[in-house]
């Protein structure tokens, strides 16, 4: 039976049949149909070329659609529209991604990250948005762990590759480079972004201010104050607007205009953060009057205008400070403002550790030690108030340890970021014996003082410490090697058990809150001052950030 129905196929089979049929005609007739064929031929090519932009029109349709329901906080509709437009075209990016971000205004975070991962891998505009959801995701989860920060490193990488015009990407991307000690690429990265969006120039200008290149500044600040400029005439009321404005005249050092619109400001409304900038503006101006050797009467007028608006202005106390120790009469005005201010109990926090981190440069370790317990006792949650405290603690002839760690180890806590602070950690791990624990302190921070102007003056002692630890774990060729690049200043260099160099002092900013890097607020660059020379000129700038949802960026914030 098998065998009949074989038969029968072969022998009336389509092809067989076809065959068949042509031996069977004769060609002189077949050629006259053959112009009929043709049009035949023609017209299924047509109606599937038809069929097939139909189909392209009503995919198009389906993601337009689903778009708009998006606009429109139809939910459902949207996911409707877009399942549809995958139905028609499985693989197609704008329809999964606008699945992705139906699922996130659902609820479903989830899904949406699943989604969103799974088109972050391809090459095309729907990637680059995806990559930059999960950039943006990430850094604002504050359970995100260091590995996942940092690998957001090449997803960003990844963005500006595919998307070189992506400014935000270029943005996040330069405070990442900075954050990692890479100076010169992060700067590079702000440079582009900045060309990008001119609202970006005034932290390119930051930038250039915090490296002491002067012109660069004044030439990217003067760019950035025509953006901010138009901004601030169409909404006047608009505090943000008016403080990333000011700060393009303080880079300038336009003191006296700038000084004007935050007055102005504040005949609008009686605003804190306006109120506070003027005092920055004002001790900024106090610094530039220093810088230029002009009367110190006209400083010490300053700087009792930036106190009188906030008495807890740190770099306005540090000058005063400094004026105070004049041997003129101007200077004993400066000391007796900071006795009146003590007296009164206004800011007396700033004023101890001021005063103590001054008496650990003089070597009055006791007298350090008593205005940082003060102002330790006053504000326990400044970092370098703790850092300093556990500086002292851990160089007395009895140092208590103990005490210095758990210190430096709440400091590092509070400004991750810093690595001043983590270097002070790492030091007193070193006393403590406990190697391995402090050349991961160490060695993470080795980056930062490589490649900063401020820092770099510390990397012969850092090198020390690293290859003491190394000579305490048994590994004699490592040590050698940071021997040798500690060279002739580190032999002069005690090893961490008997060290006796002054500490590496963070910024005293007296906002001085927690930071966790690089995320919504900016990482560490290498131009932040000392608490005993802080830039007033640059704090000034610092309540500036760009507009449209991007993160602020000062090239001195505090810890």
């Amino acid at each position: 039976m098998a065998t009949s129905f074989r038969e029968l196929r072969r022998r009336f089979g389509p092809i067989q049949f076809l065959l068949s049929w042509l031996g069977t005609r004769r060609w002189r007739h077949l050629l006259g149909g053959v112009p009929a064929m043709l049009m035949i031929a023609v017209g299924l090519l047509l109606y599937a070329e038809v069929r097939r932009e139909s189909g392209a029109e009503l995919l198009n349709h389906y993601v337009a659609g689903g778009r708009k329901a998006l606009a429109d906080d139809n939910m459902e509709g949207a996911e409707l529209r877009f399942r549809r437009a995958i139905l028609l075209s499985p693989q197609h990016s704008e329809a999964r991604l606008g699945t992705a971000e139906a699922a996130e205004k659902s609820g479903d975070v989830a899904r949406a990250a699943q989604l969103m991962a799974s088109i972050s891998e391809g090459k095309d505009e729907a990637a680059t948005r995806a990559n930059f959801w999960i950039v943006q995701k990430t850094l604002a989860n504050p359970e995100s762990t260091p590995e996942q920060r940092r690998a957001l490193l090449k997803r960003l990488e990844r963005i500006v590759e595919q998307n070189p015009r992506h400014s935000e990407a270029q943005l996040l991307l330069a405070r990442f480079y900075m954050a990692a000690g890479l100076q010169e690429q992060g700067t590079e990265r702000l440079r582009i972004a900045a060309d990008l969006d001119e609202a970006s120039q005034l932290l390119l200008a930051m930038r250039y201010s915090a490296l002491q290149q002067a012109q660069l500044a004044s030439v990217a600040a003067k760019r950035a104050e025509r953006v901010f400029d138009d901004k601030l005439r169409k909404t006047p009321n608009d505090v943000q607007v008016r403080l990333q404005y000011v700060a393009t005249l303080v880079l300038q050092e336009r003191f006296p205009d700038a000084v004007a619109s935050l007055q102005q400001g504040l005949k609008l409304q009686q605003d804190e953060k306006l109120q506070k900038q003027l005092a920055m503006t004002y001790a900024a101006w106090a610094d530039f009057t220093r810088r230029s050797n002009k009367d110190d009467s006209r400083m010490l007028d300053l700087l009792s205008s930036a106190l009188r608006l906030d008495p807890q202005n740190a770099p306005a106390l540090i000058m005063l400070i400094q004026l105070s120790q004049n041997a003129s009469e101007h200077g004993e005005d400066a000391k007796k403002v900071l006795e009146e201010r003590l007296a009164s109990g206004q800011a007396p926090w700033v004023i101890h550790l001021i005063l103590g981190t001054s008496a650990i440069g003089e070597a009055q370790t006791g007298a350090a030690q008593t205005h940082l317990e003060q102002a330790l006792a006053q504000n326990p949650k400044v970092p370098a108030t703790l850092n300093n405290l556990a500086w002292i603690l851990s160089r007395q002839k009895e140092p208590d340890l103990d005490r210095a760690f758990g210190l430096a180890d709440q400091a590092v806590k509070l400004a991750p970021s810093s690595p001043e602070l983590r270097e002070t950690r790492g030091q007193i791990l070193a006393k403590q014996g406990k190697w391995q624990e402090a050349l991961t302190d160490l060695e993470s921070v080795l980056p930062y003082y490589s490649n900063s102007p401020r820092l770099e003056a510390e990397l012969p002692q850092l090198h020390v410490a690293i290859a003491t630890s190394y000579e305490n774990l048994g590994n004699a060729e490592m040590a050698k090697l940071h021997r040798d690049k500690a060279g002739d200043a580190g032999k002069n260099i005690k090893a961490p058990e008997t060290a006796t160099e002054t500490p590496a002092v963070p910024p005293t900013d007296a906002a001085a809150q927690p930071d966790e890097p690089p995320t919504g607020d900016s990482p560490k660059t290498d131009g932040e001052p000392a608490a005993a020379e802080a830039s007033p000129a640059a704090e000034a700038t610092a309540p500036a950030a760009t507009d449209e949802g991007k993160q602020e960026e000062s090239p001195t914030s505090g810890q």
